[in-house]
């Protein structure tokens, strides 16, 4: 198991991160640690006192990162027993709250998620471990001052509301918790994914994993023949489908495959509309990357065919939530929902669900920011590229015709690009050929 990074190397990283998204500078960042040094303090608190960060920037920076979950302190209805875990002085002191515990597994949420001194300190002093999640700190000390001052017996009209309405879960992170609960994948996968760690494992020994699968080799041969990779020759074995695919396509198209098969064990989930719309979404985002000279970026199909994977979590794990959520709205008003009503939406989700299927970052960095490509700071690029085919996709299904209409909210992904409008709009235009073809 690895060890937890020095509280030191924790602040050095951090650092070094603010200064590659260039928000702070070098010599910035030298002033704060000799502060450090001599006063003592956290890294990111001597650079809001110096006046070199503010809380907004420092929020929208760790939402960013991969591996920090964001969440809304007012989605929860807090068990108050939980309060025994974190005493006051220390929530106050660390701006941290109590959310939920499930067995020997603490969630909180901090206003600075990357501090593992705290974490740490925490876990010493509770006893459990500990998860963290980002909040803002206006939004920590309110929950601070509500829950630690009220009796037990106080109730806000806000939170009765909530309560009363039924319209949000309990407690997200349950709900979170569930989805670390569903299935892994299959064996089929952890065997491709353990021989394509190594780049020198022959694509032979790949093809005869895959090739004890069934429905995997026909997916891997479906998809070998299919326009978006545009052979010129029928692929009729498996051997030959990974070799043109390549070893990390090819270990994409097993994972979404087993995704796939996961997903039909469900019931209640319209299966068919929601892979017929991420079929489009893989196959457009594959022509974006074309588009853009990424063709040889393996990953981009298996992207766009899981970014909404989220809907599906939340569908096994709220069905009864979810039913409440009204048919055909579009990605934005999908999400806008999803976060009113559960208190989660569909990108974080998913992108919760991909970190559990232990899926490549050049997967669920895509899922976690195709609504907001502007964030993503690794695979930047194929963010960008998912965000523009996700958009495409959605205004196909409502039947947008009008081009302001269809290529709102990409002006971020079309300059991350350096893609012109109507070169969007041409593959726009074609994917009602490709779909009745």
């Amino acid at each position: 198991m690895a060890t937890k990074p020095a509280a030191g190397a924790t602040k050095k990283r951090i650092g070094e991160l603010l200064i590659e998204a260039e928000i702070i500078s070098k010599g910035q960042l030298a002033e704060a640690l000799r502060v450090q040094q001599s006063d003592g303090g956290k890294i990111v608190e001597i650079l809001i006192n110096l006046g070199y960060l503010d809380t907004a920037k420092v929020a929208q920076f760790l939402a960013s990162q991969p591996g920090v979950p964001s969440i809304e302190i007012s989605n929860y209805r807090v068990e108050r027993e939980v309060l025994q875990y974190v005493p006051k002085s220390f929530a106050v002191q660390h701006e941290l709250f109590p959310l939920d515990k499930l067995g020997k597994l603490l969630t909180v949420g901090m206003a600075f998620p990357l501090d593992s001194a705290t974490i740490k300190k925490l876990e010493e002093m509770s006893g459990l471990r500990v998860k963290a999640w980002l909040c803002r700190p206006e939004d920590i000390r309110n929950a601070i001052e509500q829950y630690y001052c009220e009796s037990p017996a106080a109730t806000t009209d806000d939170e009765a509301a909530r309560i009363n309405a039924g319209a949000r879960v309990d407690s997200v992170a349950q709900l979170l918790h569930q989805i670390d609960a569903l299935p892994t994948l299959p064996q089929t996968v952890q065997q491709v994914q353990e021989a394509s760690e190594h780049p020198d494992t022959p694509l032979k020994d790949i093809a005869a994993i895959v090739a004890k699968d069934p429905a995997i080799s026909a997916t891997l041969l479906k998809l070998a023949n299919s326009p978006a990779f545009g052979y010129t020759r029928r692929v009729d074995n498996v051997e030959l489908a990974t070799s043109l695919l390549g070893l990390r396509e090819t270990r994409m198209t097993v994972m979404s495959s087993a995704v796939i098969a996961l997903t039909e064990q469900t019931g209640d989930f319209n299966h068919a509309a929601f892979w017929r719309d991420s079929m489009i979404c893989a196959n457009t985002a594959k022509t974006i990357g074309n588009a853009c000279g990424l063709s040889r970026s393996a990953g981009l199909f298996t992207a766009g065919l899981l970014c909404d994977i989220g809907r599906f979590a939340l569908t096994v794990c709220a069905p009864g939530l979810y039913s409440k959520i009204p048919a055909g709205l579009s990605d934005a008003d999908l999400h806008e929902a999803e976060e009113k009503i559960l208190g989660i939406g569909h990108p974080e989700a998913g992108y919760v669900l991909a970190e559990h299927w232990q899926l490549p970052a050049e997967i669920s960095t895509p899922i976690r920011f195709h609504l907001a490509p502007e964030h993503a700071v690794e695979n930047a690029e194929a963010t960008a590229v998912v965000a523009l085919a996700a958009r495409l996709t959605d205004a196909y299904a409502c039947g947008l015709e009008d081009h302001l209409e269809i290529l709102a909210g990409c002006e971020a992904s079309l300059r991350k690009l350096s893609l012109p409008a109507d070169k969007i709009l041409k593959i726009y235009a074609a994917i009602g050929k490709v779909t009745k073809s």
